[in-house]
């Protein structure tokens, strides 16, 4: 008997889900705005030349308005990977022109974007089910991940709040970070040899 198809993932939702994880930024106690800035992107806010993403407005409830903060608008670098991803949706979709979203709901004939929960519901929930990830996932999540695996791969603080757009600092550290494992195991011996010295390691090996 031949095996059964597997699920097929849209180009769209795929590249939608990378854009997320690339570092989507927004105010931290504003999910909506998130979301809101990456299905209010038009083609004519990508510039492939200067490789960055251009953030002038936000949709929420399909309603478009300007991003909250100032902090907001600084545009999103743009990985070579993230536009490839773009290049070749640009290339799949119906609705490529410098004026339209980027995400154009077939739907909507083009004229409004994808309802974010629906794209949520229908691909990013059941490809992290695949994946084996049982956690709760919203859109955020990208966000907080982002933050997270900034700091922990040796991102100064000041890179990350640029990157992630946030107005302060505390904000990227207080709300986003949570410390790895890892990394907390890390911090902890080396607060160990500033007392102990090399000692402390020698104990450790004999035990």
């Amino acid at each position: 008997m031949p095996s059964p198809a597997k699920p097929r993932t849209s180009h769209g939702a795929t590249c939608i889900t990378s854009i997320s994880t690339a570092s989507w930024t927004v105010h931290p106690t504003d999910a909506d705005t998130s979301r809101g800035e990456l299905f209010g992107l038009k083609w004519d806010d990508v510039d492939f030349e200067r490789a960055e993403i251009r953030i002038v407005r936000s949709v929420v409830d399909q309603v478009e308005g300007p991003p909250k903060t100032l902090a907001s608008r600084r545009p999103v670098p743009m990985s070579s990977e993230l536009a490839s991803a773009l290049a070749n949706w640009r290339k799949q979709t119906s609705y490529s022109k410098q004026g339209d979203w980027v995400f154009a709901s077939p739907q909507a004939l083009g004229q409004k974007p994808y309802w974010p929960d629906a794209v949520l519901k229908r691909h990013v929930l059941p490809a992290a089910k695949r994946a084996g990830i049982a956690k709760h996932i919203g859109w955020h999540t990208f966000r907080r991940t982002v933050a997270t695996l900034l700091l922990s791969s040796g991102a100064s603080v000041k890179t990350a709040q640029e990157l992630m757009r946030h107005a302060s600092p505390d904000v990227t550290v207080g709300i986003y970070a949570k410390a790895l494992t890892a990394d907390k195991r890390e911090a902890q011996d080396k607060l160990v040899a500033l007392f102990l010295g090399d000692s402390a390691r020698g104990a450790e090996a004999r035990i």
